[in-house]
């Protein structure tokens, strides 16, 4: 625990993020019905927003992350355990100009936490992620490592920090392919225990096919 606090504090740390809930809606009326649906205005394209979403009578029904990936493609982050019920409620009020899927099963990813995190971004990232190109609570597709991600500048933990989403085969499980000699920072991993696969350099992320267009 001592060295998982000192990673975040001092250099970086990584945690497996597939247990967030992921929510897409797209089509003509995504952006009115999800202003009536959230509590906060809905963010612009490229930009994120945190929200929490209300009962009629007023009571939290859920505290959500809500990506505007393109102005008509936007995709919901909340908690795993809540998904079902959140998509029976959003399944309930559906207009025929949305189109919703639950989409947890298809982003999987890591985020990445502490005051060197874009240093170690910086190398695999074909993007700028530097303060003015990436902003706070920005959102983009891009590629991480060689592999078609959405990148979000966001951290739980409070520190400087990323969350990288990708397809769940594009996440390399041996860790022999996580200590690559062209990368020499390392990451620790955050909350190992309940990690499948050890985050111990900053290529967590490899691609064994061609790289897709966006």
């Amino acid at each position: 625990m001592a060295r998982e606090v000192a990673a975040v504090r001092n250099a970086v740390g990584g945690i497996e993020i597939a247990n967030f809930a992921k929510h897409e809606f797209k089509g003509f009326g995504a952006r009115a019905y999800l202003n009536r649906l959230l509590a906060r205005h809905i963010p612009r394209a490229g930009r994120l927003s945190l929200t929490s979403m209300l009962t009629p009578q007023g009571r939290l029904y859920g505290d959500l992350t809500i990506a505007c990936l393109v102005e008509d493609h936007f995709m919901l982050i909340g908690s795993g355990s809540m998904q079902e019920a959140h998509r029976r409620w959003f399944e309930a009020s559906l207009p025929s100009d949305v189109a919703y899927s639950n989409a947890s099963d298809l982003w999987h990813g890591i985020a990445l936490s502490g005051p060197k995190s874009r240093d170690l971004l910086a190398k695999i990232c074909r993007d700028d992620v530097s303060g003015l190109a990436l902003k706070f609570r920005d959102t983009r597709h891009c590629f991480v490592g060689g592999v078609p991600v959405i990148l979000n500048r966001i951290s739980f933990s409070g520190e400087l920090g990323f969350e990288i989403y990708c397809r769940p085969h594009y996440l390399c499980p041996p860790p022999r392919a996580l200590t690559p000699p062209t990368i020499p920072s390392p990451i620790a991993p955050v909350m190992w225990s309940v990690i499948p696969t050890p985050l111990t350099s900053a290529s967590v992320l490899t691609s064994p096919f061609p790289e897709p267009e966006f």
